[in-house]
């Protein structure tokens, strides 16, 4: 579980970081949600176990992305942060992309590499 959250905290933190549509904490706690019930969606029809508490562990670590880039942001000057945020329709496109391109991903090619690293050989 703690990996879970580990693994999101980065979510939380460069979406606000890249874009500024995200500056609300609903906006990414819903993100970070929504991507995460789509991994467990696809966990549940192909190689790996669905469970509410990867769901859970998996916002945990987007709020707690959120809340690093909101002390992160009090220590760097506000004109570098505008310099890398984005503040155009497209952030919506991206993260959508993002979402099925990883989908792609895990119906694909994790099947492939997970076979080649951990299937039994003998």
């Amino acid at each position: 579980m703690f990996l879970n959250v580990i693994l999101f905290i980065p979510l939380g933190f460069f979406l606000l970081f890249l874009y500024k549509k995200y500056n609300r904490l609903a906006n990414i706690v819903l993100a970070g949600f929504f991507i995460s019930l789509s991994i467990e969606f696809v966990q549940m029809f192909d190689i790996g176990t669905t469970d509410i508490n990867d769901l859970i562990a998996n916002t945990l670590g987007t709020f707690l992305g959120f809340g690093i880039y909101k002390s992160f942001s009090k220590a760097v000057p506000k004109s570098w942060i505008n310099q890398t945020q984005d503040d155009g329709f497209q952030c919506y496109y991206e993260l959508l992309f993002f979402g099925i391109g990883s989908l792609v991903i895990m119906l694909t090619v994790q099947r492939y590499i997970f076979n080649i690293l951990f299937a039994a050989k003998f």
